[in-house]
């Protein structure tokens, strides 16, 4: 008997260490492509489970009213930097460095937002002390109940993390309709929304009221405004105005051009502005700038630039073997493709720059720059004459209607038909060798030793390189 119960207890012991081998080897696989950085996964016990850089797992849940609120489904997440401390010492002393924020649906089916800190602490959006909740919204329609009492419904879709500023996008949605005097609201009628969150001086969050993605271009109401937010104005037109911002949402229509569907936030170029993209009340794309108190614009989205060019085609300046450059193609799909001369001539042809869509090349000829089919067709005539011998650089944007280029020292832009030619920087310093982004109206170029930037423009200059003593040359933007 005693041998038998022995060899039980060695068969048990070997089932149980080869179980824990495979399990870990199971959780070894699973993150053997994610590099030690934090992540996020979905249990179907456990729910949402955070796992750190250094393995271990969190649970994103919280203590709510004696209940436990389980994160269920993930809708977005962030990740906190290194530097990004709870502004309160306090604070950071009880529930440590902030990890990440997450926005998700909880076990009742409601957005919630989460803040994780280090040590396996989990803290939902405080709005002061003796309130805590992870219900995203709650907080906001106790101080807009008349929302949902009227049949209005939030829905969260997207956030943003800057630094200790949180904004999350959303829209409210009238399934049912409305009819009331006169003002009718259609059923599924949608309305674009953001929040903003942000953790204040004593390291709890609090979240903004609901509000509307619209902008109403009217001097008198900005005015308005900003009489009403200044400091030490009287408290009836304070009162007044909040009102006024609460009844937003009710009377959207008022508003020149709204969101009724945002679609993704980032952060914006400047400090503190977010650019939030989505469908207006026309029916089409377009770009609302937004800050955490107000929406600044709202303009319609830019085209989609060209698709890139099929196919692997190079272009580069060759000296054949009589003495000058003539330009060249190169077909890389074709590998017994030999290079192809697309001009032929007694000058000097060079600084070839392809379109973004392959159709065109701008090239320089005897100091003066020439555009032509991508097969050395249909060559322009001068589009301007350059200043020196190693100026040009020419450079499309992204529709292939401008060109960028250098020219004494400066840097220019013109239509591609050769008109309307701009001195961008129009200054004492050495400017050259610009490249226009594939996307978008930014344009990097040398200035002395470093890399800067600017518009279309030239309505501002930033200076990207500071190393000392190091020559910083030949930018060039990635597609």
């Amino acid at each position: 008997m005693k041998k038998y119960l022995l060899f039980l207890f060695i068969l048990l012991t070997v089932l149980f260490i080869s179980c824990n081998n495979q399990m870990s080897t199971n959780s070894a696989e699973y993150n053997a492509d994610l590099k030690d950085e934090p992540f996020l996964y979905t249990d179907p016990v456990k729910g949402v489970v955070f796992v750190d850089e250094e393995g271990a797992e969190i649970v994103v849940k919280t203590d709510e009213d004696s209940g436990e609120v389980v994160c269920r489904e993930v809708i977005d997440y962030a990740l906190f930097d290194e530097g990004d401390e709870s502004v309160s010492k306090a604070a950071y002393k009880s529930f440590g460095r902030k990890k990440a924020v997450v926005l998700g649906y909880r076990h009742d089916g409601r957005p919630g937002l989460w803040i994780i800190y280090t040590g396996g602490k989990v803290k939902p959006v405080v709005h002061s002390e003796d309130i805590e909740t992870s219900e995203l919204l709650e907080l906001a329609e106790a101080r807009q109940p008349f929302y949902k009492y009227l049949g209005w419904s939030y829905k969260a879709l997207d956030l943003v993390l800057n630094g200790n500023e949180i904004i999350i996008i959303g829209y409210a949605e009238h399934k049912d309709g409305l009819k009331w005097y006169r003002y009718e609201i259609d059923p599924g009628t949608t309305v674009g929304l953001y929040w903003y969150v942000r953790e204040n001086d004593s390291g709890y969050y609090r979240i903004s009221r609901a509000k509307v993605i619209g902008y109403k271009d009217s001097s008198w109401w900005n005015k308005y405004l900003k009489k009403a937010e200044k400091s030490g104005y009287r408290y009836w037109h304070w009162y007044r105005h909040r009102w006024l911002r609460s009844l937003r949402l009710f009377f959207y229509g008022w508003y020149d051009r709204y969101l009724t569907m945002p679609a993704t936030v980032a952060a914006g170029e400047y400090d503190g502005e977010y650019i939030i993209t989505g469908t207006d009340d026309e029916g089409d794309a377009a770009v609302a700038v937004v800050t955490g108190r107000k929406v600044l614009s709202i303009e319609k989205a830019p085209d989609d630039p060209p698709p890139p060019p099929t196919g692997k085609k190079i272009i580069f300046a060759s000296d054949p073997g009589d003495g000058d450059l003539e330009i060249y193609s190169l077909d890389l799909e074709d590998s017994t493709a030999v290079p192809v001369n697309l001009t032929d001539n007694s000058v000097e042809d060079k600084h070839p720059a392809l379109s973004k869509d392959g159709s065109k090349i701008a090239f320089v000829s005897d100091q003066k720059i020439y555009t032509m089919d991508s097969d050395g067709n249909n060559v322009s005539a001068a589009l301007v004459t350059l200043a020196g011998a190693d100026d040009g650089h020419p450079s499309w944007n992204d529709n292939g209607t401008m060109i960028v280029y250098d020219n004494g020292s400066d840097i220019y832009t013109m239509n591609s038909d050769g008109t309307n030619q701009t001195n961008l920087t129009n200054t004492a310093a050495y400017e050259i060798k610009p490249s226009w982004r594939s996307s978008g109206n930014r344009i990097v170029y040398e200035r002395g030793s470093d890399i800067f930037e600017t518009d279309s423009a030239g309505s501002y200059h930033t200076q990207l390189t500071t190393a000392f003593l190091v020559n910083e040359l030949d930018p060039f933007w990635s597609p």
